[in-house]
């Protein structure tokens, strides 16, 4: 008997585990919980349109010429040599493709097609060249490879209307989570990286920025007064620590969204070479609203009440949850592993001496 108790775990090892088993049992049950796929077509769609949108604008800027068909040497990423720019007309046409992805993906057409194209498209001219690189261009990619495991089709999409009879009218509340997720961790890391000498008291590198746009007619005067480098260095910082717990929380969700589109509203004013990121974080935010805003809005703008007003089903009564499928379950892993993958690369310098903030 002495033995039997000597080598059994101790009490609060049994209590800690099993808490952790209730716990992950609450998560997993929560997860599968219906919920509206209004808000997850409303992003898709969104991330479809700025797709689109993004194409036009390279296209019309003559930059898919500058960037990627007239220079001779592109600077490859370690391991990537072997992305290269097509020749002549094949990268023009390379955009013209991710731009039908874009559209594929925003109409819901064929979705799992659609979005695999648009990633891997996106991603190849991603990794052509190093110089090009832009932070949201990683996050796109990621999106979007998140994306591809995700049930993001079941509304407003030609592939709802074109299995009508097999669609569900819900899908699990944890493809809400997941995408609120990989939005909220570009938040929270950028305050995180802000919590630095340079940013916070030295109000670098805002100071230089906001420097080189002091000729700028009417806002000129503003950004040449000392403090507002400062004033803007700390403002960012405490915008990005505390907007991902103001939108999840009801109450403080609508006024933390005005201050999100006005705060990424003037950052693209007064940065504008940080290009499309402003709208994306824009559009990728109203995830954060409950998952049948879109069918609200409809509802509220058309005068109607009922639970389906052009494709965008609110009512989560119709499907309960049903026993998860092995490809379900194989789903579900990927994205827990992505979204690891993306906690755990901000902090990869802990494993590394070196200072990161080069």
């Amino acid at each position: 008997m002495a033995a039997v108790v000597a080598n059994s775990p101790p009490r609060f090892a049994v209590d800690g585990m099993a808490t952790l088993r209730s716990i992950a049992s609450g998560a997993v049950r929560a997860g599968r919980e219906p919920v509206s796929p209004a808000s997850a077509a409303a992003f898709r769609i969104i991330f479809g349109l700025l797709g689109v949108a993004a194409v036009v604008r390279f296209a019309a800027k003559g930059w898919i010429a500058d960037l990627y068909v007239e220079p001779a040497h592109h600077l490859s990423y370690y391991g990537f040599g072997w992305v290269q720019a097509w020749p002549g007309w094949g990268m023009h046409l390379h955009f013209a493709l991710l731009g039908l992805a874009a559209f594929g993906v925003a109409l819901g057409y064929r979705w799992r097609l659609s979005i695999a194209a648009f990633f891997l498209l996106f991603t190849y001219i991603e990794l052509i060249d190093q110089t090009t690189y832009l932070n949201h261009y990683y996050l796109v990619s990621a999106l979007a490879f998140l994306m591809l495991f995700l049930p993001m089709a079941r509304a407003a999409s030609l592939d709802a209307r074109r299995e009508a009879g097999q669609s569900a009218t819900t899908i699990p509340q944890a493809v809400v989570w997941a995408l609120r997720a990989q939005v909220g961790v570009v938040y929270v890391f950028a305050g995180i990286a802000k919590l630095n000498p340079d940013w916070l008291f030295r109000a670098e590198p805002l100071r230089i920025w906001l420097y080189n746009i002091a000729d700028t007619p009417l806002i000129g005067v503003v950004v040449r007064e000392t403090w507002l480098p400062y004033a803007m260095s700390w403002g960012g910082a405490a915008f990005d620590l505390a907007i991902v717990p103001l939108l999840l929380w009801r109450r403080t969700r609508p006024f933390a969204f005005a201050v999100l589109v006005a705060f990424h509203v003037a950052t693209g004013v007064l940065f504008p070479s940080i290009g499309m990121f402003p709208w994306i974080m824009m559009g990728a935010a109203l995830i954060f609203f409950d998952p049948d805003w879109p069918a609200r809005v409809v509802q509220r703008f058309k005068g109607r009440s009922d639970d389906a007003v052009a494709g965008w089903p609110a009512g989560t009564e119709v499907a309960r949850a049903r026993p998860i499928s092995w490809p379900a379950r194989a789903a579900i892993v990927i994205v827990a592993a992505l979204l690891a993958v993306q906690m755990v690369v901000p902090l990869r310098h802990l494993a590394y001496p070196g200072n990161v903030r080069w």
